[in-house]
């Protein structure tokens, strides 16, 4: 039963937005036979297919919204509404390197980053940012890449809080 929910929703989802990623990942990392500066540089690293790092920042910023407002406190969903809002909005400015794209790219990663990180931790779930900022120090000092790491520990730590 759809419940009048034109998306799919819950875990199905998450799911399906966890497999995207890593898949994506896989991918971009095969092709550049190297762990990218950030999410956003794969952009750039996929060269002609810039168009799958936009889909999938569209994708997940619209695919999470559903799932991740249900599980939030009242007063803490404009957060989600700011994460998810920065997600697509990274996607559809993706040339971070062009003055005033940058600029929009840049604002939108911010915004989703400190939003969700604000609503981890308003949500009590503080754990979650240890556990996975540790993991992102750890994976940061073996590899380099900082802004990569800190990226990956934010989604990881917001889909760990969603499942």
């Amino acid at each position: 039963c759809l419940h009048g929910r034109l998306f799919l929703n819950g875990l199905p989802m998450l799911f399906l937005i966890i497999t995207t990623i890593i898949l994506y990942l896989f991918l971009v990392i095969s092709e550049s036979r190297e762990v990218p500066e950030s999410l956003s540089a794969t952009y750039y690293l996929m060269k002609d297919n810039g168009w799958m790092f936009q889909s999938l920042m569209v994708f997940c910023g619209i695919g999470l919204l559903p799932s991740w407002m249900d599980v939030s406190s009242e007063g803490w969903r404009f957060l989600v509404f700011l994460s998810c809002s920065g997600i697509v909005f990274t996607g559809v400015a993706p040339a971070f390197r062009l003055k005033l794209e940058g600029a929009v790219h840049y604002s939108a990663a911010v915004v989703c980053c400190v939003s969700a990180i604000i609503w981890i931790l308003l949500e009590g779930m503080y754990p979650v940012v240890l556990w996975w900022g540790l993991i992102g120090w750890m994976l940061y000092l073996q590899f380099g890449r900082w802004c990569f790491w800190l990226e990956m520990a934010v989604i990881s730590g917001v889909l760990t809080c969603l499942i």
